[in-house]
């Protein structure tokens, strides 16, 4: 019977915008693994919605075929960037696009993270709330540059010059949030509040229903609640990666 390594769930709110440029994946892996990938296509930049898909899409890829090595996250941050700048180089109107992304790799208890954006890591420890990635400068500058064509916080098909990594053991009973910024509108005491929940599942609903009630003319907001599992080392069933609606170069899938 196939062993789970975390309980996990995910929800995602268009707000009032008029698509939804958010994408969220869980990927169960091999040897009681997981991954859990968060991406917000930037706002105010052709395609956002599609740099976020391809982000997430080429980063499952990778994790799938290397999630055991020491880098498997900056591989896949390497492939979900380049996804990005094979798209652009194809598909000129669409320069500009492109997507912060936030990747979370689970191995039993341990917890690795590597983030490029505004998205938060939230590491809920008995009680405590606190910020894995919360040391990375402010993203609402980052954004501004970004409309002025100098994007230093985001995938975008270029040298990315800043990211935040890290790694925690978890412990029985604790929780990682990931959301992108729009979630961060609730505020910290609705959010501490919504985590007190008993499951992953009522956590996320909680926060969707904060969100309609206090922030229904927000911007696009995404988050997966994830608690790891004990029990002993196991395959798992995996699942196919994100399914995009658009096609994809077929050079991302060479090399």
């Amino acid at each position: 019977m196939p062993i789970w390594p975390a309980s996990c769930a995910a929800a995602q709110w268009r707000g009032d915008r008029q698509e939804q440029q958010d994408a969220v994946l869980h990927l169960p892996l091999a040897h009681h693994s997981c991954a859990l990938l968060l991406a917000d296509g930037l706002a105010g930049h052709p395609a956002g919605a599609i740099a976020s898909g391809l982000a997430i899409r080429a980063a499952a890829r990778t994790l799938e075929a290397h999630y055991r090595h020491p880098d498997a996250l900056a591989l896949a941050l390497h492939s979900a960037n380049r996804a990005i700048a094979w798209h652009i180089r194809d598909y000129r109107a669409h320069r500009g696009m492109g997507t912060t992304l936030l990747m979370v790799l689970l191995k039993g208890q341990e917890a690795q993270w590597l983030n490029v954006g505004d998205a938060n890591l939230w590491h809920l420890h008995h009680g405590q709330f606190d910020n894995l990635v919360s040391e990375q400068p402010s993203e609402s500058s980052n954004r501004q540059e970004a409309k002025a064509g100098s994007v230093t916080a985001a995938l975008c098909g270029l040298p990315i010059a800043r990211s935040c990594q890290g790694q925690r053991l978890l412990q029985q009973g604790d929780r990682l949030m990931l959301a992108t910024d729009g979630v961060s509108a609730l505020g910290l005491s609705t959010l501490r509040a919504c985590a007190r929940q008993p499951s992953c599942k009522s956590v996320v609903s909680a926060v969707i229903t904060a969100l309609s009630q206090q922030a229904p003319a927000g911007d696009n907001a995404s988050l997966i609640v994830a608690a790891p599992r004990r029990g002993r080392l196991g395959s798992v069933r995996r699942k196919s990666p994100l399914a995009l609606p658009w096609p994809v170069a077929a050079k991302e899938n060479a090399g």
